[in-house]
């Protein structure tokens, strides 16, 4: 724990919120000590660092099994950490302590924001960049903490390579022709894995391609460590294999990151919260109507139930607070530049439809015949050709989805206008990071004080408190999807082994999300394919291809070419 004074960095916090600061009256300790969120009291309190750190000493003298983690970590009733209070309340000396104590900057309430999207909502710079930075340093030391678990996982399974297939899909026209697919070669060598990929990231923006290669290097675990909590420094390693360059994932949190700050600071916060309680599973039908049956097909080699996905809402929240008149006016004007340019295209389109109408009209025979409109032509190592047309059984329906409107007044926005604009805004960014210039962003003046006691605040009906920062502006939508899940008896590997492998790619986003679904009350068997919702408008389709255990994979596979050299900012968010 650092020391009872506040840090010399936290003076650069300190601007025009001086007039807005609580006024600090020091509290007993032992009176702090009563509360149930003593530390949270004294956050929001605004209670000199002395005192936090102070309060910090004494539970964890107290009670030798409370760490500062448990301390720092902990959610009130309303799922606030002291984090979140420091951030909402512009408490600038203590967001900076606790940020010291490597308070969790992921952690959501009730509502579903994290202490970054009240960072965001507030607008002030430092505190973002602050924010960002700390959780660089906590994703290394996440991906340290798993090496050990993800190594005993390697070596109790054989070695195998097999294919994975992404599919995203929109039901949105303007969206959909933009959306990027990926066949991933994946290969298992003793404690090393390789994922041969040509889409390194898919998130709330923008996506980045190229021909991409990602190393697990377990035989390097434990060698060249600078730190015990971190990382190993080479056991992590992406190659771009067109550069002929790799560097070593190190999640450097000394980098710059204004960029990261701007984009944060001209968009919308979002949360989309899919609704996994009233899921439920029921068997597929084929046939005619009077001789219907459970759904059984082949899914590549594996014969698969079919299930379809009931009860399947997504809850989406939008926050736009932090953003001026001029903000929303350009984000409505990169649609309607898009959406001209499009109307250009509008006779090829048309053209490509009539072509495909000839002959099929399942989703998957219309993303294999974008994947090869879209002239990719690199090729994966681990990867076979032609390796999209060894499917069968791929009949799915098309995705599906009744949405709930809110019908726009005084001008807003509907929800089909929203959708739209939101689909410019990916499709203007999909790989093209030089179509949408960021611009710089200045800290926002900070909100009126909040007139709420903490007696007020904590006494609230659970999840609603009153607002402490910047008034929300907030829209709701929820979605009702229709999707399905093929469920396969053969496939080799184990569920709990996939979450295991895939919790070293948790820190991408598409593959975050495939963890966090297939981690469901799933039917029997293996998810061989799955449908899974990545942010409001789009879903990936997920297709797991070509397994098979080979013990003869060549070793140079898992390592770096040698005419490969080291650039160490090549991939510089890594």
């Amino acid at each position: 724990m650092s020391d009872g004074g506040c840090s010399e960095e936290s003076e650069d916090f300190v601007d025009a919120v001086d007039d807005v600061q609580t006024t600090q009256i020091t509290i007993n300790i032992a009176d702090l000590e009563k509360e149930p969120y003593p530390l949270h009291r004294a956050v929001f309190e605004n209670q000199p660092c002395k005192v936090l750190a102070e309060l910090l000493s004494s539970i964890t003298e107290r009670n030798k099994y409370i760490k500062i983690a448990d301390i720092v970590s902990q959610k009130d009733v309303h799922g606030n950490t002291p984090l979140h209070l420091a951030v909402m309340l512009g408490h600038h000396d203590l967001i900076n302590f606790l940020l010291q104590q490597n308070s969790p900057i992921k952690t959501k309430n009730i509502q579903g924001w994290t202490p970054l999207d009240e960072a965001i909502s507030y607008g002030d710079r430092k505190i973002i960049k602050s924010i960002l930075l700390l959780g660089r340093k906590q994703a290394r030391q996440s991906l340290g903490n798993r090496s050990p678990k993800l190594m005993e996982t390697l070596r109790k399974i054989k070695d195998f390579q097999m294919e994975l297939r992404w599919e995203f899909h929109s039901w949105i026209p303007l969206l959909k022709r933009f959306l990027p697919s990926d066949v991933c070669g994946i290969a298992k060598r003793g404690c090393s894995f390789r994922l041969d990929t040509t889409l390194l990231d898919f998130n709330d923006r923008r996506w980045r391609r190229g021909n991409l290669t990602f190393l697990f290097l377990g035989d390097n675990v434990g060698k060249n460590s600078s730190t015990s909590n971190t990382t190993d420094r080479h056991s992590l390693v992406i190659m771009d294999n067109e550069l002929k360059v790799y560097q070593y994932i190190r999640y450097n949190e000394e980098m710059d990151i204004d960029e990261d700050v701007d984009m944060l600071m001209s968009t919308d916060l979002v949360y989309l919260q899919p609704n996994t309680k009233a899921i439920s599973f029921s068997r597929a039908q084929s046939g005619w109507f009077f001789n219907r049956y459970n759904k059984t097909e082949k899914v590549g080699q594996f014969d698969a139930d079919f299930y379809n996905i009931n009860g399947f809402t997504i809850e989406t929240k939008k926050r736009r607070e932090h953003l001026s008149e001029e903000d929303i006016y350009a984000n409505k004007a990169i649609y309607e530049t898009l959406k001209k340019s499009l109307e250009q295209q509008k006779n090829q389109r048309k053209s490509s439809q009539k072509s495909l109408e000839g002959s099929s009209s399942s989703f998957d025979d219309i993303v294999h015949v974008d994947q090869l409109s879209k002239s990719n032509n690199t090729q994966q190592s681990l990867t076979k050709n032609g390796s999209n047309n060894q499917m069968n059984g791929d009949a799915f329906h098309e995705i599906e989805s009744d949405v709930q409107h809110t019908i726009g007044e005084g001008g807003e926005e509907t929800d089909d206008e929203e959708n739209l604009i939101e689909a410019a805004m990916v499709s203007a960014m999909s790989g093209q990071e030089d179509q949408l210039p960021i611009k710089p962003r200045r800290s926002l003046p900070p909100p009126p004080r909040p007139e709420v006691t903490w007696e007020q605040y904590i006494n609230s009906t659970k999840g609603m408190p009153p607002c402490l920062g910047r008034q929300w502006d907030l829209k709701v939508r929820t979605k009702n999807l229709k999707a399905t899940v093929a469920m396969s008896q053969e496939f080799p590997l184990s569920i709990e082994s996939l979450l295991n492998i895939l919790e070293v790619f948790a820190t991408f986003k598409h593959f975050k999300k495939l963890k966090e679904f297939i981690n469901l009350n799933l039917p029997p068997g293996f998810p061989v394919k799955i449908d899974i919702p990545m942010i409001a408008t789009i879903l990936a389709r997920v297709t797991f291809l070509n397994f098979n255990y080979n013990d003869k994979l060549d070793a140079n596979l898992f390592q770096i070419p040698a005419d490969y050299t080291e650039d160490p900012n090549r991939f510089p968010d890594l």
